[in-house]
C-alpha cells in the first residue's frame, strides 16, 4: 500500500484532512473577539498574576 499516495488523495476528495469546529457562536466579529481575544487573553493574565503573587509570597 502506498501510503503517500493516499496521503496526498485523501485532502482532495475530503477536501482537507482537520477540521476546527468552535464550541460558540462566531458569526460575527464581536462574537469572534469575545471568544477568541477575551477567551485567551484573561485567563493567560489570571495565570500570570497567580504566578506573579506566588513569587512574592502573597
Amino acid at each position: 500500500m502506498d501510503y503517500n499516495k493516499l496521503a496526498l488523495e485523501m485532502p482532495e476528495h475530503h477536501k482537507g484532512k482537520i477540521e476546527i469546529i468552535s464550541k460558540v457562536s462566531v458569526k460575527t466579529r464581536e462574537e469572534l473577539s469575545t471568544a477568541y481575544l477575551s477567551g485567551v487573553a484573561e485567563p493567560v493574565a489570571s495565570v500570570d498574576r497567580i504566578t506573579y503573587d506566588l513569587m512574592l509570597g502573597l
